[in-house]
């Protein structure tokens, strides 16, 4: 599939921030531990994904989990309850992970 080259900006832009993410963790050496103690490493990688789902919001592209990142995203930004911290670590290991993936599949990078 040729994704538009609007969506492949969007990609980039995504890409950049996941970049952001994985800085993130290297300069907090990559402990959990900080992270559940931290609220600037946890407020730098909530704010990368709450990026990542303004971002996502935008591709005209389909991707896997489009709604559940918008919703994420939502979740961050409005506050319905509070984000548990460990699931945050998990989506910025893990889900984000698979995210590049797709994305760098999708726009042939």
């Amino acid at each position: 599939m040729e994704v538009s080259d609007r969506d492949r900006q969007i990609i980039l832009s995504i890409l950049n921030y996941i970049d952001g993410i994985s800085r993130t963790h290297i300069n907090f050496k990559n402990e959990k531990e900080v992270f559940l103690e931290n609220t600037d490493y946890q407020f730098s990688i909530a704010f990368a994904i709450l990026q990542i789902g303004e971002l996502v919001s935008s591709l005209e592209s389909p991707i896997k989990n489009k709604l559940k990142i918008k919703g994420l995203r939502n979740r961050i930004v409005h506050g319905y309850g509070s984000i548990d911290k460990a699931f945050l670590w998990d989506i910025s290991h893990n889900s984000i992970k698979e995210l590049r993936n797709e994305l760098e599949t999708l726009g042939n990078i």
